[in-house]
């Protein structure tokens, strides 16, 4: 929602398009990068201290929009990265460590669902406090994003009360990494209950580089190959529905001068779409995973393909009123973004658990799993917002469909396999 509020609060687009451009750059860079190093983090702070330093960084990020200056946005941009990777990594561990297979898919849909809220206030707040206005009044945004870091602010000294979840084992990350370290391997299966003292404790430089090595070790095996083409698609889905149909419906004149407004009102049904979505993990009783994945992946193309009949294909560069294959309606357009925000929704749930029951009882390797997921979908996230502003919109569209139909080939070989694993165990 913060890329939705960037286009319509700020309001003089062409004049900010290039600080725009690089802030997102930059947090996407930043994200996608020390994704990399957020498990270390993780494993010295835990999963509940790293979530209030992540959560920090966005409250930071947030304050800097109260009186925007470039060098101040750019600093923050880089710095919300950075605790964007520590508090996705973080909280992926974390809801993992406080679930069990029976309810992993639950928990992470609840997670889900909460967490998109946003979408609809957002939304609301952005389509009927902002319609027909040029320009933001500085008490407007002041009173904005004052609101988001109150909420911020509220949030994180909300984490500080959780408690520490019961774990199916019995031994901590850290000591997990010390008799990794000590033992030479890259198996989790010759622990034992004689572990390393507190003064034989890995020193920062040997914990990094066990953390680089198994990303290494991890990244290259076919499970995360295959999740990680479905982690790609879903941050080309990210940037899809938050920058490039916000920014077509924006753009397409067909909608009269409300056009900017419904951008707002796309945020709600996202958000609506997403909470929707949340609730897929509710089917699991009678439907499986590969089930609703495949639901997720019809929803896909049919919000891919009516985007492309409705929307210009020059709706993703500028004002057009070029003509459509079918006539733009808002009711349409709605729905299409409620589609995509249940795609969302339900692709990064399911694969949350896949990554949970897959890596869930490796000890470190969880947060290593969740953290090459984020890594991979924030830079693909990237590539895919600097693409946007150059591509004709059935060029993207026809990327979106492909990603799509390989993430669903991916994760289904992943799942089936994992599946006549357990049978066979």
């Amino acid at each position: 929602m913060a890329v939705l509020m960037v286009q319509v609060i700020l309001g003089e687009w062409h004049s900010i398009r290039i600080t725009y451009l690089c802030s997102l750059a930059i947090v996407y860079i930043s994200f996608g990068l020390f994704n990399w190093f957020a498990p270390i983090v993780v494993m010295y702070l835990g999963e509940k201290y790293s979530m209030i330093a992540g959560s920090t960084c966005y409250a930071l990020y947030i304050a800097s929009y109260i009186e925007p200056v470039k060098w101040s946005l750019y600093l923050t941009s880089f710095i919300n990265g950075l605790g964007a990777a520590v508090l996705w990594t973080a909280q992926g561990a974390f809801i993992t460590d406080c679930s069990t297979k029976s309810n992993m898919n639950q928990h992470f849909s609840l997670f889900w669902g909460l967490f998109q809220a946003n979408q609809i206030v957002g939304g609301l707040y952005a389509y009927l406090s902002l319609s027909n206005i040029t320009e933001i009044p500085r008490t407007l945004r002041i009173q904005l994003y004052g609101g988001l870091l109150g909420c911020a602010v509220l949030g994180i000294l909300i984490l500080f009360i959780l408690r520490k979840p019961r774990k199916t084992h019995n031994f901590s990350n850290q000591q997990l990494i010390n008799a990794e370290i000590n033992s030479f391997g890259d198996s989790l299966s010759g622990l034992t209950g004689n572990y390393p003292t507190i003064q034989n404790r890995p020193t920062v430089v040997q914990s990094t580089l066990h953390s680089l090595r198994r990303s290494i070790h991890i990244l290259i095996t076919k499970p995360m190959v295959c999740i990680l083409v479905a982690a790609a698609f879903t941050g080309i889905n990210l940037t899809f529905y938050s920058s490039l149909y916000a920014s077509a419906l924006g753009h397409c004149l067909h909608f009269g001068k409300n056009a900017k407004s419904y951008i707002g009102l796309a945020g709600l049904f996202i958000g609506i779409g997403e909470m929707v979505g949340s609730f897929s993990s509710r089917l699991s009783r009678w439907i499986r995973l590969e089930g609703i994945l495949i639901c997720g992946y019809i929803c896909a193309v049919v919000a891919g393909y009516f985007t492309f009949l409705m929307l210009p294909t020059n709706s993703s560069i500028k004002d057009t009123d070029e003509l459509t294959y079918i006539t733009p309606n808002v009711y349409l357009a709605m729905f299409i973004a409620f589609l995509f925000g249940g795609v969302d929704s339900v692709w990064n749930t399911q694969i949350s658990t896949l990554i949970g029951f897959i890596y869930g009882e490796h000890g470190t390797d969880i947060t290593v799993a969740f953290a090459l997921f984020k890594s991979v979908q924030s830079i693909i996230s990237g590539i895919a917002f600097v693409y946007s502003t150059y591509l004709l919109l059935h060029w993207q569209v026809f990327i979106f469909i492909v990603m799509a139909t390989g993430g669903l080939y991916c994760l289904l070989i992943v799942y089936w396999s994992h599946l006549s694993h357990s049978v066979g165990t």
